[in-house]
């Protein structure tokens, strides 16, 4: 009786077993593409200090974790960030700041003697992924004078509509850490004129 039922199992199983062997795991960056020509920019006469970002325990992983109704998630295991998020948040703002500042990064390797250096934190309260309707990143963040003696507490709440599908996802997020970038450019120009100012909330 248990030959013929393994008989009649094994190649159920076999195909099982094959289709989770061919089931792709997908990385992604949010990293945009490098500009082969990025518009000038004048310098600014000093250096920005990016700090690493804090995010929420629950998306601090390699697998996405995406909304999929109202108080429910899922984490998808074939859908993965090339590297840890806060590692990629911090690395794509920093660099969309110095290009949009005309800054240096203060770890650059290069001697900052006597260059005003701005600290920057960010605490990520909330990286939401709706496949095929939004992406979502909600955070507060500080700009500290030279001197560290000044400090410009902000906050940012960017939504980005998305089409269907995990590429589209990730582009969303991409858009919303663009917004959150000119936010912050704001900010430091602020701090650096003696102005200390927050930006004015962006439309979603």
């Amino acid at each position: 009786m248990l030959r013929p039922l393994l008989r009649l199992l094994t190649p159920a199983i076999a195909v099982l077993l094959a289709s989770c062997a061919s089931a792709p795991t997908h990385f992604y960056t949010l990293l945009p593409p490098v500009q082969v020509q990025a518009p000038a920019v004048p310098p600014a006469g000093f250096a920005i200090d990016f700090e690493p970002v804090v995010v929420p325990a629950e998306v601090d992983q390699a697998s996405w974790l995406i909304r999929t109704g109202p108080g429910q998630v899922a984490l998808l295991d074939n859908e993965r960030w090339a590297v840890p998020l806060a590692d990629e948040l911090r690395a794509v703002l920093a660099d969309e700041l110095t290009q949009r500042l005309g800054a240096r990064e203060a770890d650059d390797g290069t001697d900052h003697a006597g260059v005003p250096v701005y600290r920057i934190r960010m605490q990520v309260r909330r990286f939401e992924s709706v496949p095929g309707k939004y992406a979502l990143i909600e955070a507060d963040w500080t700009v500290a004078g030279a001197q560290g003696d000044r400090v410009l507490s902000c906050g940012s709440r960017v939504s980005r509509t998305v089409e269907p599908g995990y590429p589209a996802l990730a582009l969303g997020h991409q858009r919303a850490l663009e917004a959150i970038a000119e936010s912050m450019a704001f900010a430091v120009r602020g701090v650096a004129a003696g102005n200390p100012a927050c930006p004015p909330a962006q439309a979603e």
